[in-house]
């Protein structure tokens, strides 16, 4: 629970005066026998018997506050302050208020509780040292706040910078995949050469290396005729010498 220096949570408990004072009055001063015994939860019971007197919502909410239910406490010092009429008692009512809000770490809120209960007990130097207090953990909250936003900024353009990263990449990647089934499939006829020789060619190359001095019968014969032709036309010149 958070306790500033100077936090007044019984701010003196209202005291309900008169011998003969009536049913509200008898539940008041009830509660806060119970409250100075520590019966906290036994006296906010009496206080909330009494009604809507100011003093009982306030004593209430110092009871509720010492069984740190700060947001019910709040409650009655907020009620305590609206009902009020007596600005001492308004003032005492936003101090406690303050020091509440303190507790839920809600320095906006409490900052402006103190500087309510300074306008009607400008004074009360309790009051100004706890508004100091206040306006320093308001102005830590806002850094830590702004280091927190800046951090969660920086996060997102960096996770931003990534996905796009990763969708300029994607295109390469496939590229890559493709180009690496390529290379499999070449791997797959590692002697295969570069540049290969039509099927036709190389096959006309192997029947010119099977049959180089081959001569056909059709040939052979041709080439007999003319040499007898030859030989008779030289045979029939020796005569006609």
């Amino acid at each position: 629970m958070i306790a500033p220096k100077h936090f007044l949570p019984l701010l003196a408990l209202c005291v309900a005066e008169g011998a003969f004072a009536q049913d509200p009055e008898t539940f008041l001063r009830e509660g806060n026998k119970l409250y100075r015994k520590g019966e906290h939860a036994a006296a906010a019971d009496r206080y909330t018997q009494a009604g809507d007197d100011p003093r009982a919502l306030f004593n209430k909410g110092n009871a509720l506050y010492r069984q740190e239910q700060a947001e019910e406490a709040r409650a009655g010092y907020e009620a305590a302050a609206a009902r009020a009429n007596d600005p001492r008692e308004q003032a005492r009512a936003f101090h406690n208020l303050g020091n509440t809000l303190l507790q839920e770490q809600q320095f906006d809120k409490a900052v402006n509780a103190f500087e309510q209960a300074l306008l009607r007990a400008p004074d009360d130097e309790d009051t100004r040292y706890n508004l100091a207090y206040a306006q320093r953990m308001l102005q830590q909250q806002q850094q830590q706040q702004q280091q927190q936003q800046q951090q969660d900024q920086e996060q997102e353009e960096q996770q931003d910078q990534q996905e796009q990263q990763q969708q300029q990449d994607q295109p390469g990647q496939q590229d890559q995949q493709k180009d690496e089934g390529q290379g499999e499939q070449e791997q797959q006829r590692p002697g295969e050469p570069k540049d290969q020789p039509q099927q036709g060619d190389a096959q006309e190359q192997q029947q010119r290396q099977a049959r180089p001095d081959q001569i056909s019968k059709q040939d052979a014969e041709r080439m007999l005729d003319a040499l007898q032709r030859e030989e008779e036309d030289v045979q029939e010149k020796v005569r006609r010498e």
